[in-house]
């Protein structure tokens, strides 16, 4: 049996927490025996472990300045400190604290490797954790090999850091398609209105997720006489009250319902004409993935990944600008539910392409050759 630690912060409700989650529920218990370690002990996804995966945490309660605190520590120590027992391998499966603590790892019949699931766009701000760029760049040699979740995040960060001497690949994220079709049929607390044009967007309340933007979007559309759609929002995070009071000021509530965070939020997907992503950076977007299995078209921005999970049917990209998106919206809003319809039937047969066997493949392949 090959004994796997999966390092994380922690267990909160962002993509990369819950596609490792599905990921360590589906490696077949026999073959692998698997401790997922995090730094905090909290986030919406704490509790949706199998009972065979091991457990393991530093702090009960999150609280700021971490990256700043693992700063005074060498990756040896924090390794040392951090982790107790012996692996066959290691993972750090996000950027940053994670990758310094596993790149610690000495035991030289350890595998280690680190995951990237963002584009980079700021190099700065994606090596804060780390004291110089040298030293970052140091860290990431010691890995076996680099997993990027997408192409684009792939030759991003090669472009932008240089460091084409690093063993890399792609690892498409494991999702359990049965289950998210299962949870899609659950009934919802709303109440949809047939005869407009019904979308949502599923994301972390943050910055990147480009959703003061796309109020002020919707805040434009509707002062042009664009009225004959709802938008529903599904999410936390501290950008929260600044997207309220948007809705506020853009005089939006009559077209805009923010439903907070919801640990099932494919029975609002699977029912809506479309997903909408505004964001300004993926790496490869859970959530768009998610609504393509569930049937539902996507107009995103141009991000990481998208056009590996939409291919040229499942949905619309358009350049990651305001405008562009305000184009898109305007369009789909103009037209008639028949156009939703036309997509929808092309993201079912998209849909096929997430098998949880063929991404399973690929993270076994990737580890063990």
């Amino acid at each position: 049996m090959v004994k796997i630690l999966f390092f994380i912060f922690n267990l909160g409700g962002g993509g990369a927490e819950k596609v490792l989650v599905q990921l360590v529920n589906a490696l077949d218990p026999k073959k692998y025996d698997i401790t997922v370690q995090t730094i905090f002990n909290v986030g919406a996804n704490n509790d949706s472990l199998n009972p065979n995966i091991h457990r393991k945490w530093l702090f009960n309660r999150q609280f700021n300045g971490m990256k700043y605190l693992v700063r005074l520590f060498s990756p040896r120590l924090l390794h040392k400190l951090l982790v107790k027992e012996h692996y066959d391998c290691e993972i750090a499966y996000l950027e940053g604290i994670p990758t310094r603590v596993v790149s610690g790892c000495r035991d030289k019949s350890t595998k280690t490797f680190a995951w990237v699931h963002i584009q980079m766009v700021d190099k700065k701000k994606f090596f804060n954790t780390y004291r110089t760029l040298e030293e970052a760049h140091r860290i990431y040699q010691r890995f076996k090999k680099i997993a990027f979740v997408s192409e684009v995040a792939q030759s991003t960060f090669m472009e932008k850091t240089g460091w084409t001497e690093l063993t890399s690949g792609i690892v498409h994220n494991t999702l359990d398609i049965d289950h998210i079709k299962t949870l899609s049929h659950e009934q919802v607390n709303i109440e949809l209105d047939p005869n407009v044009i019904n979308l949502c967007s599923v994301g972390r309340l943050t910055n990147q997720k480009g959703y003061v933007r796309l109020m002020n979007i919707f805040g434009d559309l509707v002062q042009k006489g664009v009225s004959n759609w709802h938008f529903y929002l599904l999410g936390k995070g501290e950008l929260h009250d600044e997207i309220a009071q948007a809705v506020e000021e853009r005089g939006l509530k009559n077209h805009v319902t923010l439903l907070g965070y919801d640990t099932n939020p494919y029975k609002y997907v699977s029912r809506m004409d479309w997903f909408v992503c505004s964001s300004y950076k993926e790496g490869y977007s859970t959530a768009v993935t998610e609504s393509v299995i569930v049937g539902t078209p996507v107009v995103t921005t141009d991000c990481a990944g998208m056009k590996e999970i939409l291919g040229d049917e499942a949905g619309i990209i358009v350049e990651n600008t305001d405008d562009a998106l305000k184009n898109a919206l305007e369009h789909l809003l103009f037209s008639d539910k028949s156009l939703a319809t036309t997509y929808k039937e092309k993201a079912i047969n998209r849909s096929t392409i997430f098998s949880k066997e063929k991404t399973l493949k690929e993270f076994e392949d990737f580890i063990f050759n």
